[in-house]
């Protein structure tokens, strides 16, 4: 028995990527404050088939032809106000979206045939947040969606002190609201979660590490394999990368957005910059104490390893940035 991806229609799908706490919220209610963009969804059950995947608990048709079933039922479900966020104060709400009379409009749509044919004639793009795409290459290449990825990446010793302070590495598999990572056990016991594939070279010791550690190493290895990955999409998928660094100063990220997506900003997009804070003030201190909290709580070997990670992402976001 095999799966089969029919010949579908394909959505414009744009991608706001990256790793937990890299900064991917700064712009999750500014690119739909573009012209021709819906408001952004998160897509939990598509990260949970990859991951799933990953772990090669599914096979590839089995991914594909449910990955193109779910974006066309989300894409079809948008154009006539079905699951869209009504919440005032969700990122994802339709409050927080430029255009928001529109999902009031077509609440009054009827369902039908006849909105696949708005949906092929749409000139609007479909943002969604997601987490780690980079980790997911080969597969996210096959499966041939209509895609653009905005990735972001942040200095390794502030993504690492991130993770700290949200308690990651024990919510990971004792948060039930963490609902993208369902709980793994490996051959050796060991229970995890599917980033724990990145460090099972680290599993003789791992006990021997305080959380810090294991914070500090997950991100390490997982932003190696991602920095590997993404030059292979690059190849095939149009992909824009951003530092944050580069957010928060408003490094001519407006003509950046607009060159890349192919639209342009629209009368509420600076009120969007304004209530995000952009730009900021430096965050260099922050950064000062951020290291000085991390040398103090790893290994000498393991904040060696950070540093000479923060040098590569200095330079031009480890030569990713073009």
């Amino acid at each position: 028995m095999k799966f089969i991806a029919k010949k579908l229609l394909k959505p414009k799908i744009v991608f706001l990527d990256g790793a937990a706490r890299s900064g991917k919220s700064l712009l999750t209610n500014i690119i739909p404050s573009f012209k021709n963009f819906e408001q952004v969804e998160y897509v939990n059950d598509f990260e949970l088939l990859l991951s799933s995947y990953y772990c090669k608990q599914i096979k590839f048709d089995y991914l594909r032809a449910h990955v193109q079933k779910h974006f066309l039922e989300k894409t079809f479900n948008k154009l006539i106000s079905r699951s869209v966020n009504f919440r005032p104060n969700d990122q994802t709400g339709v409050a927080n979206y430029a255009f928001k009379e529109i999902y009031k409009k077509r609440l009054k749509k009827k369902d039908g045939d006849s909105n696949l044919k708005d949906l092929l004639k749409s000139k609007n793009s479909f943002l969604y947040q997601t987490h780690d795409m980079m980790l997911h290459a080969k597969p996210l290449i096959k499966l041939g969606l209509n895609l653009k990825i905005i990735e972001i990446y942040r200095n390794p010793f502030d993504l690492v002190y991130g993770w700290i302070k949200e308690d990651y590495m024990n919510r990971f598999t004792n948060d039930e609201r963490l609902w993208v990572y369902p709980t793994i056990k490996f051959n050796n016991g060991f229970k995890g979660i599917w980033y724990h594939q990145f460090v099972k070279k680290y599993f003789k010791i791992w006990n021997r590490l305080n959380n810090a550690e294991k914070t500090s190493l997950m991100v390490l290895e997982m932003t190696k394999k991602s920095i590997y990955n993404h030059k292979l999409v690059e190849k095939k998928i149009k992909t824009k990368t951003f530092s944050f660094e580069e957010i928060i100063y408003n490094d001519n990220i407006v003509n950046q957005l607009e060159k890349f997506l192919k639209t342009k900003h629209s009368k509420f997009t600076k009120d969007f910059f304004k209530k995000m804070k952009i730009p900021r003030k430096s965050i260099e201190n922050d950064q000062i104490f951020r290291k000085k909290y991390l040398k103090n709580n790893i290994s000498n070997k393991i904040f060696k390893k950070l540093k000479d990670q923060e040098e590569m992402y200095q330079k031009n976001i480890y030569g990713l940035k073009k």
